[in-house]
């Protein structure tokens, strides 16, 4: 019982897979031109974000635009720690 369970729940994922990685045709799937310039910043956000001064801040969607406004000129490689160029 437990093993004919087992391969339906495996046959299932197995037909989820496949057919959640074939190709589809379209002007939806694949790359698009962005519609702005390079010297401006889109951020996805799910709601506007209630504070962006830092000190009051206390939501992901204010955090994020933070994160961005006051990048630094350096962050840190996350394999060695090291400072390495962000803004500079």
């Amino acid at each position: 019982m437990v093993r004919a369970g087992f391969r339906a729940l495996l046959s299932l994922l197995l037909a989820v897979i496949v057919v959640g990685c074939r190709h589809r045709e379209g002007d939806f799937f694949g790359t698009t031109q962005p519609q702005h310039g390079t010297d401006e910043v889109w951020i996805n956000n799910s709601t506007e974000p209630e504070w962006i001064d830092p000190g009051k801040c206390s939501d992901s969607a204010g955090g994020e635009v933070i994160w961005n406004i006051f990048a630094g000129l350096t962050d840190t490689a996350p394999e060695t720690e090291q400072p390495v160029p962000d803004l500079a």
